[in-house]
């Protein structure tokens, strides 16, 4: 059942954000809640190319078919005597959701590079979508790792390393 859930948040996701994207590039005027200066412009490039680094490294740790749910379609389920390991190392061991936190960062970065009212209502509303996508994923985490991810999930932030 997860596998099903994974993919049509995932192809919900591609399209809202390709849509959301496309309105946004292609947007002819700005409002700009303060002007940004050149060295804001620049850490926010630095942030975007961060956070898609971040989203990027991690679907190919996960693996891009167990990503995106494909492999509901493609290969078979856990043997019953074979569990995949919980993963806290590496970037796990600073947040819990580092897809998440990546497409945060890179929303944040093009915030100070389009400092408007439409980047603010955009993170607003990612967060809030995020949020949604955290829940439904820890909620098969605990199902699937128990104990363990309910211990991890007490050291280890969600989404903000030590904050949140």
């Amino acid at each position: 059942m997860f596998g099903l859930y994974r993919f049509f948040y995932t192809l919900f996701s591609v399209v809202l954000w390709s849509l959301i994207s496309w309105w946004f590039i292609y947007r002819q005027e700005y409002n700009y809640i303060f002007s940004p200066s050149i060295g804001l412009t620049y850490a926010g490039y630095i942030l975007v190319v961060s956070g898609l680094l971040i989203v990027s490294w991690s679907i190919i740790k996960y693996g891009f078919m167990e990503f995106s749910g494909l492999n509901t379609f493609t290969e078979k389920q856990y043997a019953e005597n074979t569990k995949p390991e919980l993963n806290i190392s590496g970037m796990n061991a600073l947040v819990r959701h580092p897809i998440y936190s990546g497409i945060l960062l890179a929303m944040l970065g093009l915030f100070l590079c389009l400092p408007t009212q439409m980047a603010v209502i955009g993170i607003v509303i990612s967060v809030f979508y995020l949020e949604i996508g955290i829940r439904l994923e820890e909620k098969k985490l605990e199902d699937e790792f128990g104990n363990s991810y309910r211990q991890y999930k007490m050291s280890v932030k969600k989404v903000i390393p030590w904050l949140y």
